[in-house]
């Protein structure tokens, strides 16, 4: 059986927690897997998957056999879309949705976290890979959205489908190339692709479609680190970044708060490798609670002398934003997105607003350096 258990470091607070991590690259699970099987689903109830087996790569059963399995904690399709499960020792391992002739898989392991690199297989690669042979590459293309250059740079690279390595070009670079996943949102499916020269660039994704050469390709937000112009691009493939202030606003609190009453100045930063700092006289550091809730994106930083989360700086944008982004990233999208956040102070498990705050964004081209 191989796969790996990585142990990681959860960066962001002040004493680094550990996670377990299962992993496994496409080929290697798909070649030990003791059941592989594309379903034609029929029916869902809770988590609970009804339907019959169109495709029997590795199973006793054969097409047309009723299916049944309850997914865990695993996304769950629609009734009318094609599944692929995977089974190893735990059953399901993984599952994805078939789109455009490919599954976008997101796997699983009790009490921790799993991921599979690549994390895209396509059909007509299932029988190959389970049997440990070759299969044909993944080509993979993809517009760079920044957000200070209306110029959105291109690039294509193809990918071993066994192992997710690869290589391939943006604007002027050659890079070698690698497919993976955002392992903080691996159950969204997310599409990570990292671009490398003698730096790297870590490319994010929603989707995949299809396009007219029979390439995957989809919009890809550049979060860590964080590049906002072609130039920035440029420089992170060398190997050169930098700290970055993206936004400031100043909170007005009102008497009777639970912190002192006037105005306090937020300075939001994101370092050279894409991670999200504060600076106020109310919270400062690394954020230390990222929330993703419908209609709400929600950014926490520990307070001086508590605990990393109590009491907590909690700052709410009123919007859905996509939990695959660097909180670097992502808190740059959410200020050109909206500008206003609502403030609250946590403690002791009870949640006071402070007020509303407007926050300027500072584009990279007039970013100051931070401080």
């Amino acid at each position: 059986m191989r796969w790996m258990v990585v142990t990681v470091a959860i960066l962001g607070v002040a004493r680094p927690a550990r996670a377990e991590l299962w992993a496994s690259s496409m080929g290697n699970l798909l070649k030990d897997a003791n059941r592989v099987e594309v379903i034609d689903v029929t029916g869902v109830k809770d988590r609970t998957v009804t339907g019959t087996v169109a495709l029997a790569v590795k199973s006793s059963a054969k097409p047309g056999t009723a299916f049944t399995m309850d997914l865990g904690f695993l996304p769950v399709p629609k009734a009318g879309e094609r599944m692929l499960v995977i089974c190893d020792y735990q059953c399901p391992r993984a599952v994805g949705v078939e789109r455009a002739g490919a599954f976008q898989m997101t796997a699983q392991e009790p009490m921790d976290g799993a991921f599979i690199t690549p994390n895209v297989v396509e059909t007509a690669s299932l029988a190959l890979l389970a049997k440990g042979q070759p299969a044909p590459d993944l080509c993979v293309r993809g517009l760079v959205e920044l957000l200070d250059d209306p110029k959105s740079p291109t690039f294509e690279v193809k990918i071993n489908p066994a192992n997710g390595s690869g290589s391939g070009t943006i604007a002027t670079h050659r890079v070698n190339a690698s497919m993976t996943v955002v392992w903080f949102a691996s159950e969204t499916g997310a599409i990570a692709v990292k671009l490398a020269g003698k730096g790297a660039v870590e490319l994010v994704a929603h989707k995949l479609g299809r396009d007219q050469a029979g390439c995957f390709s989809g919009r890809f937000f550049p979060t860590r680190p964080l590049a906002r112009t072609a130039r920035s691009l440029d420089r992170a493939l060398d190997g050169i970044a930098n700290k970055q202030l993206v936004a400031t606003g100043t909170l007005t609190v009102p008497r009777g708060a639970p912190v002192p009453a006037g105005k306090h100045e937020l300075r939001f930063t994101v370092t050279a490798d894409g991670y999200l700092e504060l600076a106020s006289d109310l919270a400062e550091g690394r954020v230390s609670h990222v929330q993703h809730d419908p209609g709400h994106f929600g950014l926490g930083f520990p307070t001086k002398g508590g605990a990393p989360n109590d009491p907590e700086l909690f700052v709410d944008f009123g919007i859905d934003l996509y939990a695959g982004y660097e909180h670097g990233a992502a808190l740059a999208k959410a200020v050109r997105m909206v500008g206003k956040a609502t403030v609250y102070w946590y403690t002791g498990g009870k949640k006071a607003p402070l007020g509303e705050v407007t926050l300027a964004y500072l584009p990279e081209r007039a970013t100051p350096r931070a401080r």
